[in-house]
């Protein structure tokens, strides 16, 4: 990581925000304490490195927090991302071709088809005894269906939760208390911001009060919806699975 030196490999967007700060003689860490994104994580997006973020999500609400801070247009900068790595990446061989596929039985699988093979010959045997002694009298689907135990379906994985970006704007001077996670992001007794600040935060379950709901715009990854309310209001965003 550097603090201003070189240009980021391959990334207009890091070169661009590298040279503003530079323009502007404020430093990596002076940045990341006006808006509360981590130095290495600046550092990673001035780089070009967005892999070096903790999830390709952020890398919005980083971009837009950092691009206000340096006095540039965070619309015309997010458009400047590069595309977001697929979720799922295929291996390939040395040779550029694709793997052959395999198919990987795993414990409960094994055990599962054992058991539905000892049923299947326990059933066959069943049948062959019965018909033995009494032939026509079962058919080989009744033995089976009486042989054959019922299994019970195995519980559905639970749903993954995607961290959110919720984005808080003032038109007036007001008074934020702000919980992230069950985290103070401002000790217990809040925050005054000025007309015009903007601040991002990223989460799972981002608790808000505002002195002044109907002068505090809200955005949850960057989709608006609109001021808090009238006086002081509390609002809790959740992320959805």
């Amino acid at each position: 990581m550097t603090d201003g030196v070189g240009p980021a490999a391959d990334s207009p967007l890091g070169t661009l925000l590298r040279s503003r700060r530079l323009d502007l003689g404020a430093t990596l860490a002076q940045a990341s304490a006006a808006t509360r994104v981590r130095v290495a994580n600046l550092a990673a997006i001035e780089d070009g490195e967005f892999d070096r973020l903790p999830a390709f999500v952020y890398a919005r609400g980083y971009v837009r927090t950092y691009s206000r801070y340096l006095g540039l247009d965070p619309d015309e900068m997010v458009l400047m991302l590069p595309v977001p790595p697929a979720h799922a990446r295929r291996s390939l061989a040395l040779d550029g071709s694709q793997p052959n596929a395999r198919l990987t039985l795993t414990t409960p699988v094994a055990v599962a088809l054992a058991v539905a093979l000892l049923a299947g010959a326990f059933g066959y045997y069943a049948w062959r005894q019965i018909e033995s002694v009494n032939p026509g009298s079962t058919s080989p689907a009744a033995a089976r269906a009486l042989a054959v135990p019922s299994t019970t379906p195995l519980p559905s994985p639970s749903p993954i939760r995607h961290a959110i970006v919720v984005g808080v704007r003032v038109t007036d001077t007001v008074w934020l208390n702000v919980i992230v996670d069950g985290k103070a992001q401002y000790s217990d007794s809040g925050h005054v911001f000025q007309p015009g600040a903007e601040v991002s935060f990223q989460g799972f379950d981002i608790k808000i009060t505002s002195g002044k709901g109907a002068a505090t715009f809200i955005t949850i990854d960057d989709r608006p919806i609109g001021a808090m309310g009238n006086g002081v209001v509390t609002r809790e965003y959740k992320a959805s699975p």
